[in-house]
């Protein structure tokens, strides 16, 4: 990767710095997000926190779809998300960016 002509270029150097800080940015904010969620300080969400943290993006959730929606996050079937598995499902259904709006969203709302 260090000789790679794509690194050497400056113009590259720069975007690719643009992407990482982006990266980075996005996960600082989604750490925020999810330590503003976990009430019990716990380091994980429980279904009672992961449904609060949803209903601040759709009030009209129901218990069922919330539910449905917690045991796709919850990937090791412990009954609680913890950061990785928040962090990991999200980067899944990252497809189109949205993930900045998501986390924008929330400060607006939560506030």
């Amino acid at each position: 990767m260090k000789n790679s002509p794509l690194i050497q270029l400056p113009k590259w150097k720069i975007e690719l710095k643009k992407i990482k800080d982006t990266i980075e940015e996005q996960e600082k904010s989604l750490v925020k997000l999810f330590k503003l969620f976990d009430s019990d300080l716990n380091q994980v969400l429980d279904l009672v926190e992961f449904v609060k943290f949803l209903r601040t993006f759709n009030s009209n959730i129901n218990n069922e779809d919330a539910s449905l929606i917690f045991q796709h996050f919850d990937k090791n079937c412990k009954r609680g998300i913890d950061f990785l598995e928040l962090k990991s499902t999200f980067s899944n259904l990252n497809y189109d960016g949205s993930i900045s709006i998501l986390l924008n969203n929330i400060q607006v709302n939560k506030i």
